[in-house]
């Protein structure tokens, strides 16, 4: 971003993506969240976090634990920050209290510090105390965002129009390779079955006891396992799928002890509760049709020169990694006008930055410029960020599968 990620910078980049994505502000689904359906995670950046304070005021905004162990470790070092993650990841009180009498006993002024960290931005604890939480469905981290930086990052040596194409091009064959290999395939997903397997195997000697007959709550008793695993029992809420130890709400996909719930109370069989209790999030019908529609191109080639747009002036050094030095051969020749809905300017300045360009395309325009192009590229990579990796995960290979090859071209369906 121009001038730096500062808040400015931010609100700027924010406001394009909800422009882009309105959808980014739809109400949740699940009528016990005070917060939109799509959470933030970031890395506690505090331009960011103001940002985003005046542009999504209505979503929840959480810190990686990767990120928070990180500050921790400087600031009392690595014995501390190597209890982050557990202490971010956990739903379970005691070993909570556990974690945070360990760091205390390292460093009082780690305790200190990871206490001044809002426990809602961050611990799994607090969505047990609090259900009006949007579920995080398991991610406490940004390193989704991270692997999805990793894949494109070459694009990154280009100028802006050949980087913006390129993210394209790679999303769509990564769209392409993961729909060609999960066309046909029906019910839950398969990491999420063999879960669902193994907590059907280990809750045959639990035991199940209504609370109030006819109601909804259910006490779920554990017996003991031995020394590490004590006897146990928690509250279900079957009308609102919650359980006290926090992953039925978190993840949509019945924990243990719905799990004993609908096995010893209901006699429900193991495939009856994948087809009926399994959140639509975790099926192949879901995957498939998010992957059945690829990126709509945009071919370089109809673009025509504009002549009119001129690179911005850096004030300062932007922050982030620094640009690889390269020749100005290997830039896109300068792009214009044309019958397109998108707009673009002199590429073979390397400073042209696509804040710069949207700003005076749009002057130019009245305002009346179209995002469809950043819009393609964002919205899938942010889609796929949030589902696809969340469902099934998959290689991180650019390659199509089934796609067909001619010397130094590919086909590619869309």
């Amino acid at each position: 971003m121009k001038d730096g990620e500062d808040a400015e910078g931010w609100k700027w980049f924010l406001e394009l993506l909800v422009e882009a994505i309105p959808l980014l502000k739809m109400q949740h689904p699940y009528n016990r969240c005070r917060f939109c359906y799509f959470t933030v995670i970031s890395d506690r950046q505090k331009g960011l976090i103001q940002a985003l304070q005046q542009v999504f005021p209505d979503n929840h905004h959480c810190f990686c634990s990767v990120h928070i162990a990180r500050n921790v470790e400087k600031e009392v070092g690595k014995k501390v920050a190597k209890l982050v993650h557990a202490l971010s990841a956990t739903f379970s009180k005691r070993e909570s209290d556990e974690l945070m009498a360990k760091i205390n006993a390292i460093s009082a002024r780690g305790k200190k510090y990871l206490e001044g960290i809002s426990a809602n931005q961050w611990r799994s604890t607090a969505w047990v105390d609090d259900p009006t939480l949007p579920p995080r469905f398991g991610i406490v981290t940004t390193n989704m965002s991270e692997s999805v930086n990793s894949m494109v990052g070459d694009a990154r040596d280009g100028s802006w129009l050949e980087c913006t194409n390129d993210i394209v091009r790679k999303m769509m064959n990564r769209i392409c390779s993961l729909r060609e290999e999960n066309y046909g395939r029906e019910g839950v997903v398969d990491k999420v079955a063999e879960i669902l397997e193994s907590r059907w195997k280990n809750c045959s000697n639990f035991q199940v006891r209504e609370v109030v007959k006819g109601g909804s709550q259910f006490d779920v008793f554990h017996p003991s396992r031995g020394a590490s695993q004590p006897e146990t029992n928690r509250l279900l809420d079957v009308r609102e799928q919650t359980c006290e130890c926090g992953k039925w709400q978190e993840h949509g996909v019945p924990c243990i002890d719905a799990v004993a719930y609908y096995r010893l109370f209901e006699t429900q069989t193991l495939q009856y509760i994948m087809d009926n209790h399994v959140s639509e999030h975790y099926k192949y019908e879901t995957v498939n049709e998010l992957l059945k529609e690829n990126i709509v191109p945009v071919s370089l080639d109809i673009l025509d020169q504009d002549g009119v747009t001129l690179p911005p002036n850096r004030t300062k050094r932007s922050s982030g990694r620094p640009r690889k030095k390269g020749s100005g051969n290997d830039l896109v020749s300068p792009m214009i006008q044309t019958n397109h809905p998108l707009f673009v300017a002199d590429a073979r300045r390397e400073d042209t930055t696509l804040k710069h360009v949207l700003q005076e395309s749009n002057l130019r325009n009245n305002n009346q410029l179209s995002l469809t192009f950043l819009e393609q590229y964002i919205t899938v990579i942010t889609i796929i960020r949030f589902q696809y990796y969340l469902w099934i995960g998959g290689s991180s290979s650019n390659s199509c599968s089934g796609s067909n090859s001619f010397g130094n071209y590919s086909v590619v369906e869309t």
